[in-house]
């Protein structure tokens, strides 16, 4: 599909990359704009604390601890903060997104 709309070859490492970096555009884009933190990326609270009452998890609810270990874990593989849900200055520069320090900045938003 890529190839079909830019007339570009690449290989899956370079789709997995620009991958990456659209989600931290995205990412960085919703942290200004919206304020986005990792409040953000949690299940709505009646999954949390509401039992499913049909199909094959029925009882079953999302546990809080569990959900957190999962996030931390998620943080960790994307390079993200784990307190704030922010991208880390380390994985910025990975990317060559320098230019998401400075708007980061610009906008008085601090990364670690």
């Amino acid at each position: 599909m890529y190839q079909a709309f830019t007339g570009k070859t690449i290989t899956d490492k370079e789709m997995w990359n620009i991958a990456e970096k659209i989600l931290n555009l995205e990412r960085a884009f919703n942290t200004i704009h919206a304020g986005f933190t990792r409040k953000d990326d949690y299940l709505p609270e009646r999954i949390m604390e509401e039992p499913l009452n049909v199909g094959p998890f029925k009882g079953e609810y999302m546990d809080r601890e569990k959900f957190d270990a999962m996030l931390d874990e998620y943080y960790e593989a994307q390079g993200l903060c784990k307190e704030t849900g922010l991208q880390k200055r380390e994985t910025i520069e990975r990317l060559g997104m320098d230019y998401l320090i400075k708007y980061f900045s610009s906008n008085n938003v601090s990364i670690e």
